[in-house]
């Protein structure tokens, strides 16, 4: 979970370990999460393997989601559910190909 070059890296089971007490203690609050704990923590487990596969950091994935989120908030959604998901694989789309 994390990439610091100046660390030793960690095995799956810590990071496992790790995330598993984050979920924990974040499911504490008033946000919901949504799945049990442990299909957030494989969730998350996957996200940290895709994010170093792909050579991303956490705070790529943050400021991808609030760019797309403003996008998505200036765009009036009038014709339907469909209309609204081709919006979004197209916004999707346009980061893919900066990138």
């Amino acid at each position: 979970i994390g990439i610091d070059a100046d660390a030793d890296p960690i095995g799956e089971a810590a990071a496992w370990q790790i995330a598993f007490e984050e979920v924990t203690r974040f499911s504490g609050n008033d946000l919901p999460i949504n799945g049990s704990t442990a299909s957030v923590v494989q969730e998350v487990m996957d996200l940290s393997t895709q994010l170093a596969e792909n050579d991303r950091s956490a705070n790529e994935i943050i400021d991808y989601t609030e760019k797309l989120l403003s996008k998505l908030s200036q765009k009036s959604c009038n014709s339907g559910w469909q209309s609204c998901r081709l919006w979004m694989l197209l916004i999707a789309g346009e980061k893919k190909m900066d990138s």
